[in-house]
């Protein structure tokens, strides 16, 4: 099984949360504990959960941050 095209977006967009807990921590949290894999959506900045600020510089959204760092942690990098 492979999670794909979820993610969350600071730009109006909250973060609906389960039980308290933000939703992009609790879905993470849920594919890790039932080894799952997962991938996130998405790489442009005009669409809704963007890991994007800019299409032409690329910079990094917060969102981009969070899953460059979580990914990196899983994967023993960084």
């Amino acid at each position: 099984m492979f999670a794909t095209e979820f993610g969350y977006d600071e730009k109006g967009n909250p973060d609906p949360g389960i039980g308290g807990v933000p939703y992009h921590l609790a879905i993470i949290d849920h594919l890790e504990a039932h080894r799952i894999s997962w991938t996130v959506w998405c790489f442009d900045a005009d669409r809704q959960t963007s890991l994007l600020r800019n299409n032409y510089t690329f910079e990094p959204s917060p969102s981009w941050e969070y899953f460059r760092s979580k990914m990196l942690e899983l994967n023993g990098g960084g």
